[in-house]
């Protein structure tokens, strides 16, 4: 079978010892720090955008662990918070100078989702919605297989604050709730 990858960035001091962490693992480990670093976009969201009745018109700095765990549960379904985000192409330079910005501190990493050893690895891949918007068409594995980089690459926005939210991008839930360094590549 031939490889299907996907891209994850990373930031080059990014502690990979372990692999990539869902928000879930990091919560049920302790680590809080990284927890709210990697949750803090989503606090407005939460607030404002995702019509989430409980949590409407909260102030965004109010929302507790908990409750953003809640929340991404209740927006993504059931793995909501131990899903990993990839992109079907690796961003480039030539996106824009923020996004040339943004490459010059991350890494980038790819996964093959063909891959045997992979495949043992994975709870569940969630294709996602069209533009990350639940209002627009769900996504299929036929969709990534078939798409080319240009195609792929029309939405984005090097302008927008959340410049990757235009980006299709799948979710994958990892059996023990992090992706395992030894099923990434660096490229």
């Amino acid at each position: 079978m031939q490889p299907l990858y996907f891209y994850h960035l990373v930031n080059k001091d990014a502690d990979l010892s372990i692999g990539l962490l869902s928000l879930k693992y990091m919560y049920d480990h302790g680590l809080y720090e990284e927890f709210d670093k990697y949750t803090s976009k989503y606090k407005y969201r939460i607030v404002k955008d995702w019509k989430i009745e409980k949590y409407a018109g909260r102030n965004e700095n109010s929302l507790t662990q908990e409750e953003i765990l809640d929340a991404l549960n209740i927006f993504r379904g059931r793995e909501g918070t131990n899903y990993i985000y990839f992109f079907k192409y690796p961003p480039k330079e030539s996106l824009g100078p923020r996004m040339k910005e943004i490459l010059a501190y991350k890494d980038i990493y790819r996964i093959d989702i063909n891959s045997k050893l992979v495949k043992e690895h994975i709870k569940d891949i969630f294709y996602g919605y069209d533009g990350s918007n639940s209002d627009n068409k769900l996504l299929t594995r036929d969709y990534y297989e078939n798409i080319s980089e240009e195609e792929y690459f029309s939405k984005y926005d090097d302008n927008l604050k959340m410049n990757f939210a235009p980006l299709n991008h799948i979710a994958i839930a990892f059996k023990d709730d992090y992706c395992p360094i030894t099923l990434l590549e660096k490229i």
